[in-house]
């Protein structure tokens, strides 16, 4: 009864959006009990990993075929099938990882794949899409009509591929929770690296762009200007800022001595984007919630009333658009950190990494945030909205509420916002009946409308390094370790493995001293010291052996009065041979607990 099957579904997939996660998990009156969930869930894994895996051809050669009920009266299309069962299953996905009530590992299907071809399978399957948009892009004159069966039948968006050859992308894109993270992050990199090899291949007569010396976008970066001489000197570049770029620093004595090696590029990546991230920054481009998570300053957003005089509208549009261009300009400098594998440490708010991918896979929409996520912005609102919800009593004389909310503008002051969307918002009082209708009304406000313009700059900037079809194979969290590095313990075997030595050997008193005291350091200690050396807290995904420097100690002299520093640009630890552990533990101690670096001695 497949027909019976796709109305449960699509009736299912109504409730999961109008209920939030204490209605799900509950099951006080209605859904499922979580046993039940489950139940559906396997069922639905499976189902969709046949339909994904064994049957991508499926949206291709059978765009109109029906199922027909016993009867032989109602029919469905197998895309109605397909898009219902995928959007359920992605539903409960989200439900779990935002409050785990699954098994762990319960969404792998890895013993469906060989994990070791499944890699080169997906980055060839990745250079068919490629070459798919290339010869898409070359037919776009054609007739319309001779490219309607291919164009309504993608992957992905519109520049996605036919899926009859694309069945690891298919699964990336649609159901990426299948495949275990790391694997999913090295896909990732052998995206980034084939992309690299396309430019080298696209430059093969260009000999400074091979030699990667005067091809180099240069600009000179005064420190106390630095957003904005970065954003002066390399904004306009676009998808170029995939190039290596030179950077000269100016502080108040000139210019700074140092031949970029990499090192130069990571600290002035990092260092815009610790000073353009801060919500103190005086263009104010991002706000934090009270969790110290970023997302774009809603104030942006703001509605601009044109009862004031003309003069000050126009300072304001002017001003905003300024803000708006500066977002793009950190989107890019982000994807410039992801496709160098720079790490920075930089926490961005789940309900805005999710939609860096920007394009729903499944209804091939763009992502908003769901109420639930209200709770990562202002948990005191979303606690506050679930109240009204839950409320026994008659809201509309007990709690005198009404379809507005307060909204702090881009002039700090507070107003009053109409939810309805022709207006008659103030007016119109929630009530028992109309108070779902109000609280999602709130949360929509909240978390797309007013941040609708800046998210869509930010994205549109980050896509010219990084394709949202990369970044659709991760969700919120694991977006996050993509920027700022994983979330487990440092492992000091690994990073001892991939260290280098200069002035030291390995077996020198001072250096087998500095390791055994780094096996003594709490997590905590250890994570102090990697951000000391490296500038970020976190371990690289893949392990250091990926970190670019790879993690160095120098010889720092026989001064035991000197404290250890660091050049965090090359990831180098420059530590005297103190030759005692005691000593050389207390001096650690306080130089990365004072967190200083290059002037502390």
């Amino acid at each position: 009864q497949w027909a019976n099957m796709v109305i449960a579904l699509e009736l299912y997939s109504y409730w999961l959006i109008i209920a939030d996660d204490t209605e799900f998990r509950s099951n006080v009156a209605h859904g499922l009990a979580l046993n039940d969930v489950q139940a559906m869930a396997t069922f639905l894994r499976n189902f969709t990993f046949t339909l994904l895996w064994n049957l991508p051809m499926a949206t291709l050669s059978l765009p109109n075929q029906h199922f027909k009920t016993s009867e032989g009266i109602t029919t469905i299309t197998l895309d109605r099938l397909r898009t219902a069962a995928l959007r359920v299953m992605k539903q409960i996905y989200i439900r779990d990882s935002r409050r785990a009530f699954l098994p762990d590992s319960f969404w792998l299907m890895t013993n469906k794949f060989d994990m070791e071809v499944f890699i080169p399978a997906a980055v060839e399957e990745e250079e068919r899409r490629y070459e798919l948009s290339l010869v898409d892009e070359d037919d776009s004159d054609d007739d319309d009509s001779q490219n309607t069966h291919i164009s309504v039948n993608r992957t992905i968006g519109s520049s996605g591929p036919a899926p009859a050859v694309m069945s690891r992308l298919n699964i990336l894109q649609q159901a990426p929770f299948f495949i275990p993270f790391n694997i999913r992050v090295s896909i990732f990199q052998a995206f980034i690296a084939l992309d690299q090899a396309r430019r080298v291949n696209a430059n093969t007569g260009n000999f400074d762009f091979l030699m990667g010396t005067n091809s180099r976008h240069k600009a000179d970066v005064r420190r106390e200007f630095l957003l904005e001489d970065a954003y002066e000197g390399f904004n306009k570049l676009g998808p170029d800022l995939k190039s290596a770029i030179g950077v000269t620093f100016y502080n108040d004595y000139g210019p700074e001595a140092g031949i970029d090696g990499g090192g130069i590029t990571k600290e002035f990546l990092t260092s815009v984007c610790k000073e353009a991230f801060n919500p103190s920054h005086p263009l104010k481009l991002f706000a934090s919630t009270a969790g110290h998570l970023l997302y774009p300053n809603p104030a942006i957003g703001s509605p601009i009333s044109r009862a004031m005089n003309d003069n000050s509208v126009s300072e304001r549009i002017t001003y905003r658009r300024r803000q708006l261009s500066y977002i793009e300009f950190l989107g890019r400098i982000i994807g410039k950190c992801l496709y160098e594998g720079i790490l920075v440490d930089v926490e961005f708010a789940p309900f805005f990494l999710q939609k860096w991918t920007n394009r729903n896979v499944i209804s091939n929409s763009n992502i908003k945030s769901s109420f639930d996520d209200l709770y990562w912005l202002d948990p005191e609102l979303y606690n506050g909205l679930i109240k009204v919800h839950k409320y026994p009593g008659d809201v509309e004389h007990d709690l005198g509420l009404n379809f507005t909310t307060m909204h702090i503008d881009d002039r700090g002051q507070p107003i009053s916002i109409d939810l309805k969307r022709g207006g008659g918002g103030h007016s119109l009082a929630v009530t028992n009946a109309n108070r779902l209708e109000y609280i999602h009304a709130v949360a929509n406000f909240k978390l797309n409308t007013v941040l609708q313009v800046q998210t869509n700059a930010f994205i549109t900037g980050m896509s010219d390094l990084i394709s949202a079809n990369w970044l659709s194979m991760f969700n919120a969290p694991e977006l996050q370790m993509l920027v700022s590095g994983g979330s487990a313990g440092i492992d000091i075997a690994d990073l001892r493995r991939h260290t280098l030595y200069g002035g030291y050997l390995e077996t020198d008193e001072t250096v087998s001293h500095f390791w055994e005291v780094l096996e003594e350091f709490t997590d905590v200690e250890r994570r102090k010291l990697i951000k000391f050396v490296t500038s970020v807290a976190r371990a690289p995904l893949l392990g250091f052996e990926v970190l670019r420097p790879l993690f160095a100690i120098r010889n720092a002299g026989s001064d035991k009065e000197r404290l250890p520093t660091a050049s965090t640009c090359v990831n180098l630890l420059k530590l005297p041979d103190y030759k005692s552990k005691s000593l050389l533990r207390k001096k650690l101690l306080y130089a990365i607990n004072a967190e200083a670096g290059f002037d502390l001695s």
